[in-house]
């Protein structure tokens, strides 16, 4: 059965499936929009699964206080999930609206906003056909993955139940010549790429056949096996490697340092006695030997013994 005919159903299934939250690693099929150029692109549904045309999603990601390099990983927020990650960004913005009740207004009138050393951002995938990439031409007809923001995911909500649904609506995934191109418009903003002039066309020159849009069918991608998938456990290592900078060599000497200090042989204070002799003056009284202590050498002095051999960074 022909594939071809993206109908009326499969796009209230699309439009349902941007409400749930689901729950997956190759980041080559990514879309890149370089600074500077309009590209067009189209949408494409997944007819076999017409729930899974877009992935929703969030991403926690920091720059490594052991490394210095960007460290991501799926939230598992996503699939409904607790996860030790977004609890720290959500827990260091609160202590620091406790500390900062009242921000601090700026000279533009803006109240200061917290930079939080954690990111956790929301995004959406979905399958889309490249019609022109003035950047990298080669990669024209074929199929790679949006990746959008909330700018971009604004423009698709507005095009399907929005104030232009009934210019465009289910027209934003025809593969025909009757469907809608999306132009993406990827323009410098401070140290940042924005995509606030990307806009809805139907004025398209793509004309596919059945058979050149069942290609590209065939062609998406599983959009939940894009992001590796870690457990709680792999994304508190992830936190106590790269953001609390606590390996597990570490852990291993604080805990032997705690054992040192719990098992350290505790002094007599008897000998603090004052002699008393009956019988003699005071003066006459033997001398107090001062009696010499073992004591249990420094435990801070052995953390050199415990590190020596550990290849721990600081």
């Amino acid at each position: 059965m022909a594939k071809t005919k993206f109908n009326a159903s499969m796009f209230d299934k699309i439009k349902e499936s941007l409400k749930k939250t689901e729950g997956g690693g190759s980041f080559a099929n990514i879309m890149k929009f370089p600074e500077g150029h309009t590209y067009t692109i189209r949408l494409i549904p997944n007819v076999d699964n017409i729930d899974d045309t877009f992935f929703h999603h969030f991403i926690n990601s920091w720059q490594s206080r052991a490394s210095g390099k960007y460290v991501s990983a799926i939230s598992l927020q996503t699939f409904g999930e607790e996860d030790p990650i977004t609890n720290l960004y959500w827990k260091l913005f609160q202590d620091w609206k406790k500390e900062t009740p009242n921000p601090v207004v700026g000279a533009d009138g803006k109240k200061a906003k917290f930079d939080n050393p954690v990111s956790n951002k929301e995004q959406w995938l979905v399958n889309a056909l490249w019609v022109d990439n003035p950047s990298n031409p080669e990669l024209n007809g074929t199929v790679q993955i949006l990746r959008m923001g909330f700018q971009i995911k604004s423009l698709v909500d507005d095009a399907m139940t929005g104030d232009r649904a009934e210019e465009f609506g289910a027209a934003i995934f025809d593969l025909s010549k009757d469907g809608a191109d999306l132009k993406i418009k990827a323009e410098e903003q401070g140290e940042f790429t924005t995509f606030k002039s990307s806009y809805f066309t139907s004025k398209s020159k793509l004309d596919l056949d059945e058979d050149e849009i069942e290609k590209i069918y065939e062609q998406v991608h599983d959009l939940k096996s894009i992001y590796p998938v870690k457990t709680k456990e792999e994304l508190n290592k992830l936190l106590d490697d790269h953001f609390f900078c606590q390996s597990e060599e570490k852990k291993e000497v604080k805990k032997q340092l705690s054992e040192r200090k719990a098992s350290a042989p505790v002094e007599d204070d008897d000998d603090d006695a004052i002699p008393m002799e009956f019988g003699k003056s005071a003066a006459k009284a033997e001398p107090k030997k001062e009696k010499v202590k073992a004591k249990a050498a420094p435990v801070e002095d052995d953390v050199d013994e415990l590190l020596a051999g550990l290849d721990i960074e600081d």
